[in-house]
């Protein structure tokens, strides 16, 4: 026995040593998320070994599933889609065994996810408004790979099937059926679900709308005309609706009174939404119009404009020649007309309320027509003509007809005599300003003269004169760069002309106040020199200002010479705020012409030494040579004065006058000559200016 034991062992001893496979999870190991439906690779290695594997799953580290239970020899790789009845969960692992060997096997290193996915509704979500009929693109997101199911809830309740089955692609474009099954109403939801979940699973992968959505009951909703609009015949307007593709081809109609009165387009192709239409002017005036859209494909759908519109031949008024005018044989003028229509028109002139000639058969529909008047015989003059112009389309016979007449009746005259010559185009002439206005007339006579604007009468600048005529421009003008002058002979009823071309009158006018301007200190009882700019002829006002505020009138009424003496009253609040206006007096009435002083100026105070008034009148007399300035002034026997001059600016003393005298009444003083302009004399007393005063030297 022992000998047996012994051999046993000897010949365990000599047998080869057993060789372990060499196995290890690759994938998954620790990490991953996977989700049911979707496809994954379980991966592995092995060595020494071609035998077959099994694979397992593992949860809590217990067993779960036998994913494959013999996975083919020579292959580490095996697609696995993991099911929905795999219970979602962060602690899975793959057991990778070989069949050939009970110690080859591994486990995934770490715990892998096992999960269903998700899957969110993005449209419709909530306050969308969708059409029966209409074609809308339910849009969601996921990360599953199984097919999706549709369905379409509401009031909390399914509904009806949008889609069985779909691509998980996360777009389906559906055609919302325009059935009376469904119901119009705004309690709608989508739910998307994985179709998996069908299987009765108790693991749903699914989504709903966050909020109601709308499905409303048209798909078919007529725009344009809806109500309101008045369109003329022969003009081009757009009929507009809104369509989706369960509408198709389309009919339009147009009804009266609500009830068919004629068809419009018998068909027009799917996919549109716009129809231009031209009334034709067969069409009768009337207020009770709506337009019907129908669609061919299905009779059920279709729409009217919601309220009547309006359907009429449009309007034309004439404006020149409307009554007064006198037009002369080989003239050439405007006539002029408003209207909404698009055709042209046809211009026709007529005598003694008979037709007379054409002017023209047919011209644009812009509002003007240059008409070169003949100067033939067949064209009699008189005072009894009118123009009527009317729609082209009118020819046709139509009933209802555009047209219309001068208001009155205006005269077309003989040949011209008479030529302006000023203003007779391209002047700019301003308010305020006096201009001749010029003509050659070969009959010697007084003639009336005419302001004319746009081409229309405007006012009458003189109603007889026999020459030119000095013309000043009121301010009550309005401004404009199409004024004509028309002179009219009163003797020869062929003596008349218009300025060839426009001139313009303008706000050219201008006033600047230059002296007071801001800084100046002048004295009660001064007198100073207020001075100004300006182009105008008009007299101006000059008034006193302070803090902003009108203070008192210094001039009510003087001419625009550019200077005005001022004497300044004594009863003057002393200040530093004050400013001069200066106003343009015939501007009262209209924005006034005026300007105000820059900046402030000071008014001081009467002397501050007792006894000692302002001057009075200063007065230079011009001898060449040796000036006298003539001085009067009231003082005191016991307060001295000096007497300085300066420049007009005050800062560059020219002479002292008198120095240091104590007398009162008037004095006369020899000062060099100076040049023609404006000075200043200072007057001071016990070491305090008493006076200022501006004086003008003039030669």
């Amino acid at each position: 026995m022992k000998r047996f034991i012994f051999s046993l062992l000897a010949a365990l001893v000599t047998l080869p040593a057993f060789n372990l496979s060499a196995l290890t999870v690759v994938a998954p190991n620790g990490g991953e998320n996977w989700t049911t439906g979707c496809p994954y690779a379980v991966q592995w290695t092995i060595d020494n070994t071609t035998g077959p594997v099994k694979i397992e799953l593992y949860k809590d580290n217990a067993f779960f599933m036998t994913i494959c239970s013999q996975v083919a020899a020579g292959t580490t790789t095996y697609t696995w889609i993991p099911s929905p009845n795999v219970v979602a969960g962060t602690t899975y692992k793959v057991k990778v065994t070989s069949l050939t060997s009970a110690a080859g096997f591994d486990f995934s290193d770490g715990n892998f996810t096992i999960g269903l996915g998700n899957l969110a509704v993005v449209s419709p979500n909530g306050g969308e408004t969708w059409l029966k009929g209409s074609v809308q693109q339910i849009l969601w997101t996921d990360n599953i790979c199984d097919n999706v199911r549709i369905e379409l809830w509401k009031g909390g309740v399914y509904n009806s099937l949008v889609t069985a089955s779909a691509p998980s692609n996360g777009t389906f474009s559906w055609t919302i059926p325009d059935v009376a099954t469904l119901v119009p109403g705004n309690d709608y939801k989508i739910k998307i679900m994985s179709t998996s979940s069908v299987s009765g699973t108790t693991s749903q992968v699914y989504d709903f709308s966050d909020a109601n959505f709308t499905i409303g009951a048209s798909a078919l909703t007529v725009v344009s005309p809806n109500g309101g609009e008045t369109w003329v015949t022969g003009c081009p307007y757009a009929i507009q609706w809104i369509t989706t593709a369960a509408a198709g081809t389309v009919k339009i109609e147009l009804f009266r009174d609500n009830a068919f009165y004629l068809t419009i387009a018998s068909q027009v192709p799917a996919g549109m939404s716009t129809y231009t239409w031209i009334p034709p002017v067969t069409v009768a005036a009337a207020n009770t119009y709506k337009i019907k859209v129908s669609s061919l494909t299905g009779t059920a759908l279709f729409d009217f404009s919601d309220a009547n519109f309006t359907i009429n031949g449009g309007t034309l008024t004439v404006i020149s020649p409307n009554g007064g005018e006198t037009w002369l044989k080989g003239s050439t003028h405007q006539i002029l007309w408003s209207d909404n229509i698009c055709d042209n028109v046809r211009i026709e002139l007529w005598k003694g309320g008979v037709y007379n000639s054409l002017i023209t058969a047919s011209a644009p529909s812009n509002g003007s027509f240059s008409w070169a008047i003949p100067n033939v015989n067949t064209l009699v003059p008189g005072s009894d003509y009118k123009v009527k112009i009317m729609s082209v389309a009118v020819n046709s016979g139509a009933s209802s007809q555009v047209f219309d007449f001068s208001d009155a009746s205006f005269t077309i005259g003989g040949t011209s005599m008479l030529t302006v010559i000023t203003p007779n185009g391209g002047e700019t002439w301003c308010f305020g300003g006096t201009y001749q206005i010029t003509w050659i007339d070969a009959v010697a006579e007084y003639a009336r003269i005419e302001l004319w604007k746009g081409g229309v009468f405007s006012s009458i600048i003189c109603n007889s004169t026999g020459g030119p005529y000095s013309w000043s421009i009121p301010a009550t003008i309005a401004a404009g760069n199409d004024y004509k002058v028309k002179v009219i002979g009163l003797t020869s009823s062929g003596s008349v002309d218009f300025s060839d071309n426009n001139f313009t009158i303008g706000q050219g006018s201008f006033i600047i106040v230059t002296s007071p301007n801001g800084g100046e200190a002048w004295a009660r009882g001064s007198t100073h020199i207020i001075t100004w700019l300006d182009n105008i002829s008009w007299n101006v006002r000059i008034e006193l200002w302070k803090g902003g505020a009108y203070y008192s009138l210094i001039n009510a009424s003087t001419p625009s010479t550019g200077s005005c003496y001022w004497a300044i009253p004594a009863t003057i609040a002393p200040g530093n705020d004050y400013k001069v206006r200066i106003s343009a007096v015939s501007n009262s009435g209209t924005a006034p012409l005026a300007d105000l002083s820059d900046n402030n100026f000071s008014i001081l105070g009467s002397s501050a030494v007792p006894g000692i008034t302002p001057f009075g009148v200063v007065k230079i007399y011009p001898n060449p040579g040796n000036d006298l300035l003539h001085v009067q002034f009231q003082g005191t026997a016991d307060t001295p004065v000096t007497i300085d001059l300066f420049d007009f600016s005050g800062d560059a003393k020219l002479h002292m006058v008198l120095d240091a005298i104590q007398t009162d009444g008037t004095v006369d003083l020899k000062i060099p000559s100076l040049a023609e302009g404006n000075y200043l004399i200072v007057v001071t007393a016990d070491q305090k200016i008493i006076s200022r005063n501006n004086i003008l030297i003039r030669r």
